[in-house]
């Protein structure tokens, strides 16, 4: 289940109810847009074994991005995304992260790939 949450704090109320997502229902909740989000809160949750996606567009920033590169080393990316919303001029935008992320970028796609199999 692909999970979006508000970028202010988070209330343990938010925080529980992933979890009773997680536990109750057997989903696998992934976050997405972890780049907009609080750090403390998302570090939080990835080390709590949830996962997240990425927008491709907060890697080719340097901005943050050896901390995005960390959590897709460590296994807590599993999705890359992006806001285009239909300007096809920005999907070089994934051609760039992609060429940023090397062989990380071709394990994050393998990724993807097992998720969107193992839920057909």
């Amino acid at each position: 289940m692909l999970v979006e949450m508000p970028s202010y704090k988070w209330t343990d109320r938010m925080i529980d109810t992933l979890f009773a997502i997680r536990e109750e229902s057997n989903l696998d909740v992934i976050l997405v847009h972890v780049d907009r989000y609080p750090y403390e809160d998302v570090s939080e949750l990835l080390s709590m074994d949830f996962v997240g996606q990425l927008n491709v567009e907060s890697l080719i920033s340097p901005f943050g991005r050896k901390k995005y590169i960390r959590w897709i080393e460590n296994g807590n990316i599993v999705a890359l995304g992006s806001d285009i919303h239909g300007n096809g001029s920005q999907y070089n935008s994934y051609k760039k992260a992609m060429n940023i992320l090397k062989n990380n970028g071709i394990v994050l796609q393998m990724r993807m790939q097992e998720i969107l199999q193992t839920n057909n």
